[in-house]
């Protein structure tokens, strides 16, 4: 008996700390979700910049191959006048 007691009196001190421990006031969820928003708005912030400087890379890399082509094809048009 004396067991049975003690293992419901540890059993619902556990069960009524759980439950006073994991509730939140309003203004705590209010906080936490406000400090999620604003740590979203930076990823996704850093994220763009990302994006921009990649698309920088892939336009200089269009304008080098685009440059290339261009000198290739005026360094074999000389070449070719300097034969004849």
């Amino acid at each position: 008996m004396k067991t049975t007691f003690f293992t419901l009196l540890f059993a619902t001190s556990m069960l009524a700390g759980t439950l006073l421990t994991g509730c939140q006031s309003s203004a705590t969820k209010e906080e936490a979700a406000n400090a999620k928003v604003d740590e979203a708005q930076q990823d996704l912030m850093e994220a763009q910049q990302d994006a921009d400087i990649e698309a920088q890379k892939v336009a200089t890399a269009d304008e080098w191959n685009a440059f290339k082509t261009e000198s290739e094809i005026k360094s074999a048009s000389m070449k070719s006048g300097l034969k004849h």
